[in-house]
């Protein structure tokens, strides 16, 4: 198994070219900041370049310790049912049983690594990349409790658990089409590429899956045709579909992409998700109400918590096993095109 990252890896999971990879690590100008922030965060959760880890990390005591190694997107959204919101209630529960938690931002690979020479009791990773599968099999050798949650495809190295992205999906897509639904598109987040060639260029798993089922279950829906990046803030091919009308039904994936899409709909006079509707991936935020508006799926982030901490506090040592959670569905605040017919309907009876 190729466990050495090069610069050519990075830049096929960003969707940048090995250019402007090498510009990032060696702080040249030529890239947009938004671009150079997403690539600098990428590079940082591989661990790829050198740091001072070992003067930094504390000693531990194996009994009572445990790492949470967490990507850099763990600090970004928040809001309830988030990762970050899973990272606080899995350390309240950690602290309460007597066990000391150190929270790790970036620098994953690296990490891993070093907790082979640290011999913590746990070590959770909130997020893994196919990259890292390998250091999670070679720390899981040496003893050491390893566990997954919203990690990518289950490799059988270590337990994991995610929440069901493709039942929801299914929910999902059943849902835009009792509205009256004929042809949905898929927001989310895919470097920079405006439209993947085909599943393997979807970078994030979970989105992955849900284009899958898209593909499957809903007629005529073109992945490489009907699913869209923002390309970094640059959402000239977004703002084009939704102002076709061709698509009458949308999925946004993440909080930002959900904020986006309907900032780019209300410039095009477009109300969503009374006119058009949409159904959200993502955390609510309470700064931002628009998504408490629209349906929405979030992760049961107590239940991921509690499961990552029976791992660790179980007397014999966890199964690699996956345990798959049940998104929550979340109705709208909205009156949406179904309810408006049912409230006239209601008002001619009367």
């Amino acid at each position: 198994m190729k466990t050495k990252v090069t610069i050519r890896d990075i830049a096929a999971a960003c969707g940048v070219t090995t250019a402007t990879v090498s510009r990032v690590i060696n702080n040249q100008p030529g890239v947009r900041k938004e671009i150079r922030k997403f690539v600098q965060r990428h590079i940082d959760q591989l661990g790829w370049q050198c740091s001072s880890l070992k003067t930094r990390l504390p000693k531990v005591d194996r009994a009572k310790t445990v790492f949470i190694l967490c990507n850099m997107e763990a600090l970004s959204g928040g809001g309830r049912y988030s990762i970050q919101s899973a990272l606080q209630l899995l350390i309240g529960r950690l602290e309460e049983a007597g066990i000391i938690p150190f929270a790790v931002f970036g620098k994953t690979l690296q990490m891993l690594d070093e907790c082979r020479r640290l011999k913590p009791h746990a070590v959770l990773l909130l997020t893994k990349t196919p990259w890292q599968e390998e250091a999670v099999r070679r720390l899981a050798g040496t003893g050491t409790r390893v566990a997954v949650a919203y990690g990518d495809r289950f490799c059988g190295s270590c337990p994991q658990v995610r929440s069901d992205y493709e039942a929801a999906a299914r929910k999902a897509v059943r849902r835009l089409r009792s509205l009256g639904c004929r042809r949905i598109g898929l927001f989310a987040g895919n470097g920079m590429l405006v439209h993947p060639g085909g599943p393997e260029d979807v970078m994030q798993f979970w989105v992955r899956c849900i284009a899958q089922v898209l593909m499957r279950d809903m007629p005529g829906f073109v992945l490489e045709r009907d699913m869209v990046s923002d390309c970094f803030n640059a959402p000239d091919e977004l703002c084009r579909m939704v102002g076709s009308g061709d698509y009458d039904g949308w999925i946004c994936c993440e909080h930002e992409r959900v904020k986006r899409f309907c900032q780019e709909a209300e410039a095009l006079g477009i109300r969503v998700p009374e006119q058009l509707p949409v159904v959200a991936f993502c955390s609510e935020n309470a700064g931002y109400e628009d998504v408490l508006r629209m349906d929405h799926f979030v992760s049961q982030v107590e239940k991921i918590a509690d499961q990552l901490f029976r791992w660790v506090t179980e007397e014999t040592f966890p199964e690699p096993v996956e345990v798959v959670i049940p998104y929550l569905w979340q109705k709208g605040t909205a009156l949406l095109p179904d309810q408006y017919k049912k409230k006239h309907q209601n008002n001619k009876e009367r």
